[in-house]
């Protein structure tokens, strides 16, 4: 982990605790939440790499519809059955590979544990050019869900290939890497670093978080939500409309315009930029003064 100023432990529910520790007498720098996977890197055209190679089938990421894999499978396990019946030998292929028919989510989902996925997979097309320009201008998380040994070798390979592929001094890197149980809420962790944050400086950070994913961008703390689609439909992506708290994008180029967009403005600016803020933090102030009263913890609601 790339870590200064911040303690990350996983606790016996597997999730993570933050700590984050700033000067009290300075201004915090906006906060940008970025999730992993098809954000930062080609989960998706990886995945799909690595199928049509092992399966000598033609799936495109576009099949990525829905967030249970349904169409790659039902496409994958017909065109092995079709192969299985024109082709004797690739039923003895696939024994030798130990591949258990037919093909499951589990399968799909154990990929990215593979050293063969970190060999292929790569960062998405301008995240290096993202990174490098707001590192100095954000504090960054890393937010991600996945299993145990999943998130430990996403936050390694995050860790050798940062400064690699942006060219930047890895003594200049600081991010931080929330890794979280794939039953965790990405919106209630966001939630409780911002309230820590509060809690800690009586600060209230500017925040703009990026997911592919719509049933993560709903976190009550939050300004700024951006939708990645990465020029796909999926059952995953569907925006709800009337909010003003959420960007829906395309691509990584638009998302970075916007990031650079709002970080050229100062603490002041982005709050008359952003006149809900004020009843938010009204409610972080209420929360505290409770927590302060009955001396118990309450959730950010």
């Amino acid at each position: 982990m790339n870590n200064a100023n911040q303690t990350n432990e996983l606790n016996q529910t597997g999730q993570t605790d933050q700590v984050t520790k700033t000067n009290k007498h300075t201004r915090p720098r906006p906060i940008l939440f970025l999730d992993v996977d098809d954000v930062v890197i080609n989960t998706a055209e990886t995945l799909i790499q690595i199928l049509n190679e092992q399966f000598h089938s033609t799936l495109t990421v576009e099949d990525i519809k829905e967030w249970n894999f349904n169409t790659v499978l039902t496409k994958l396990n017909s065109h092995i059955n079709t192969e299985l019946t024109n082709n004797p030998s690739f039923k003895e292929q696939l024994t030798k590979q130990n591949v258990t028919l037919p093909i499951t989510k589990s399968f799909i989902l154990h990929i990215v544990e593979t050293g063969e996925f970190w060999s292929k997979v790569a960062f998405k097309e301008d995240f290096c050019f993202l990174f490098k320009n707001m590192i100095h201008k954000y504090n960054i998380y890393f937010i991600t869900n996945g299993t145990q040994k999943n998130l430990t070798i996403k936050e390694n390979w995050l860790s050798d290939n940062l400064y690699l592929k942006t060219e930047t001094n890895k003594n200049l890197i600081q991010y931080n890497f929330i890794g979280l149980p794939s039953n965790v809420d990405k919106s209630v962790e966001i939630d409780k670093i911002i309230k820590n944050i509060y809690l800690e400086t009586s600060i209230f950070p500017f925040t703009i978080q990026v997911d592919d994913n719509y049933s993560n961008l709903h976190s009550r703390a939050g300004d700024l939500k951006i939708l990645l689609k990465n020029n796909r439909e999926t059952d995953y992506n569907q925006a709800e409309g009337g909010r003003e708290d959420l960007y829906v994008m395309n691509t990584l180029k638009e998302v970075s315009d916007t990031i650079w967009f709002y970080g050229k403005y100062d603490y002041k600016e982005l709050e008359e930029l952003f006149p809900l803020r004020e009843v938010i933090k009204n409610t972080f102030y209420k929360m505290v003064k409770l927590e302060k009263d009955t001396g118990k913890k309450h959730e950010f609601k």
